[in-house]
């Protein structure tokens, strides 16, 4: 689960309005499936995105993932999947 600000969902937005990708180290892009994404209740403007990872992403370390919405496409998140370290820097 990934959680985004600056942004807002109107009503009837939901996961079939957003993308999410993984870039790892060697600059290969995976494509997530957005499985659910709606606001979080008591946090105003913060937006809930779960996302399923591809098969392909088992012990990549750190990958820069981004979440696009109505054509705009946040900054890299850092994350670690497998192990710490080693991955693409923004």
């Amino acid at each position: 689960m990934l959680f985004a600000t600056h942004f807002d969902l109107t009503h009837g937005e939901g996961a079939a309005n957003l993308t999410a990708t993984v870039e790892d180290s060697e600059h290969r892009i995976y494509s997530c499936t957005v499985e659910w994404a709606g606001k979080v209740d008591g946090a105003e403007g913060v937006i809930a995105v779960v996302v399923s990872l591809s098969d392909d992403l088992t012990d990549v370390g750190d990958v820069m993932v981004r979440i696009t919405h109505s054509g705009l496409t946040s900054d890299p998140m850092i994350l670690g999947i497998g192990h710490l370290n080693g991955g693409p820097t923004p």
